[in-house]
């Protein structure tokens, strides 16, 4: 679980603003969903090279976020 909020506060600490309630729940919506494909991807034995694993998330779950 340690590991979890650690990798969770990472995520949320890169984003800058954070401005109310609903940027707190889709921000936290988001660094969950960032921690269980990583945690798949270590569970897998990390087959996916970071880079195609960022590939598939930006594409399959992420790219929503990041045009937002």
């Amino acid at each position: 679980i340690k590991h979890q909020e650690f990798i969770k506060q990472t995520i949320l600490n890169s984003f800058s603003e954070i401005n109310d309630k609903i940027d707190t729940y889709r921000l936290n919506a988001i660094a969950y969903g960032i921690y269980g494909w990583l945690e798949t991807w270590v569970k897998d034995g990390m087959e996916l090279s970071p880079d195609e694993l960022l590939e598939l998330m930006k594409n399959h779950h992420l790219n929503k976020f990041y045009n937002h």
